[in-house]
């Protein structure tokens, strides 16, 4: 599975702001829906992308199974820029924790990506990044 890259590209004087999303399968770009707050406004930009994916995977295979429809988790990027990643809980991998509390950080953020069906943001997403600057996988 790729990583998905959001950008934020801001008005011109022949377009409004857009969000731009970006793997090594392709891109979109979307116009940024001012109703939506910046994060979210990367997630409807990834939405754009994976359903364009799943348009062209079914017409080419036949099949509405895509690997791309999954949980997903973002964080922002030292530049502003969004990584969104497959947060697939049912892949099992190893992890050693220094201690009991970013073990317990970590199995909530987990618990969270559970109980959804669509992206984990915010704080949750941010504890699962922190917690994993401290593991070995």
């Amino acid at each position: 599975m790729q990583a998905i890259i959001t950008k934020f590209l801001p008005a011109t004087n022949f377009k409004g702001s857009r969000i731009k999303a970006i793997c090594e399968r392709g891109s979109i770009t979307i116009s940024a829906d001012s109703a939506l707050s910046g994060e979210h406004a990367h997630i409807a930009a990834v939405n754009a992308l994976v359903a364009k994916f799943v348009k062209e995977d079914k017409a080419r295979y036949g099949d509405e199974r895509n690997p791309w429809q999954c949980v997903r988790a973002c964080g922002q990027l030292p530049n502003g820029d969004y990584a969104h990643v497959a947060a697939d809980p049912e892949k099992q991998v190893i992890v050693e924790f220094p201690n009991h509390d970013e073990k317990t950080r970590f199995k909530t953020y987990l618990k969270d990506i559970q109980a959804t069906t669509s992206t984990v943001t915010g704080l949750s997403a941010g504890l699962g990044c922190s917690s994993l600057r401290h593991v070995l996988i």
